[in-house]
């Protein structure tokens, strides 16, 4: 026979009930006498059997927390599952509950009639112990909840970071999907604006200029007896000396045509006087030029088609004035970059 002591050896914990037990060498046979029990015997001869003088034949099985048997004429089904150190999950009849423990007993959030708290070796159950088991228990419900955001946190963060992967895989999926989208359409507008719009305007240009621009000049020649208009000048357009150095068909075919022009109508040293002309034509030139452009979107807004062809004039007469200074100022970069390179 044991008979447990009152005070507990180990420190700052309270005192177990008082009770005795007797078992036998293998604890298949038990006998037991307690204050709030009394008294009852036992018999153990399988794992899952037990004979009780108190309760009668009871048959269980437990698995994982979760028991389920027989007991006398009534079933048993009951579960107990550790959240951490101090949470319980508590399963019944009546279903499920949550508790939570404390060195001086467990308060049951669900059901707090099943509380229990032991002090001085005296225990107490039901309604009176629940406020006790709960004011005892308040330091272990904070630091379970701060533990369970921690937890939650990071169980967030460890489902987020394949999910973050996954959005960045298929964020780049779409993001190529839409480039090539936005490259074909690019294309297509390219090809649209190339065809219905750059192609159109190019020969009414083209046009325009050989009526309004060049078969003056003819006329005038002509009438003159000699070349007083210079008529079909090369394009005047810059020529970058990295491209005549990387040997840029283009550039090259364009810089030989001028030195072919320069040589044709023949250069000769211009005057301080003539260049002061030629930049005062340009200035002209620039101010005529802007103003058709104005005159030529004013006209079409108001769909005054005579005053847009009026317009339309004015600026390829303007650009024909500016073209004595540029062709100066060509020549001079022309025959550096032919003495630099030796195209001629």
């Amino acid at each position: 026979m044991r008979l447990l002591k009152i005070i507990n050896k180990p420190s700052k914990k309270p005192t177990k009930r008082i009770e005795a037990k007797l078992h036998s060498k293998n604890s298949r046979l038990r006998f037991r006498a307690s204050r709030t029990g009394g008294a009852n015997a036992s018999i153990h001869p399988l794992r899952g059997l037990t004979l009780n003088t108190k309760h009668g034949l009871r048959l269980s099985k437990t698995f994982k927390g979760l028991t389920l048997g027989f007991q006398g004429r009534n079933s048993i089904l009951r579960g107990r599952w550790n959240i951490g150190k101090n949470f319980n999950l508590n399963l019944s009849k009546s279903g499920l509950s949550a508790s939570v423990k404390s060195s001086f007993g467990t308060y049951n959030f669900k059901n707090p009639n099943r509380s229990s708290f032991k002090f001085a070796g005296i225990q107490i159950r039901g309604k009176k112990a629940a406020g006790w088991a709960f004011l005892f228990a308040i330091p272990n419900i904070v630091g379970g909840m701060i533990k369970l955001i921690f937890n939650i946190l990071r169980f967030f963060m460890w489902v987020m970071k394949p999910l973050l992967f996954l959005f960045g895989i298929a964020l780049r999926v779409v993001l190529y999907i839409l480039g090539i989208f936005l490259k074909i359409l690019f294309y297509i507008f390219a090809v649209f604006v190339q065809v219905f719009l750059i192609w159109p305007l190019n020969i009414i240009y083209n046009l325009l200029s050989i009526i309004l621009i060049d078969v003056p000049i003819y006329i005038i020649n002509n009438l003159a007896g000699r070349e007083l208009i210079i008529e079909n000048e090369p394009s005047y357009k810059k020529i970058k000396a990295n491209k005549i150095k990387e040997n840029d068909d283009e550039s090259v075919s364009l810089l030989m045509e001028r030195l072919e022009f320069y040589d044709r109508i023949g250069l000769v040293s211009v005057s301080l006087k003539r260049r002061v002309l030629y930049w005062l034509l340009f200035l002209l030139g620039f101010i005529i030029g802007l103003s058709g452009i104005f005159t030529l979107i004013y006209s079409a807004t108001l769909s005054l088609w005579g005053w847009a062809f009026f317009g339309f004039y004015m600026y390829l007469l303007g650009n024909q004035m500016k073209e004595p200074i540029i062709r100066l100022i060509r020549q001079k970069q022309d025959l550096e970059l032919n003495d630099l390179y030796n195209i001629c």
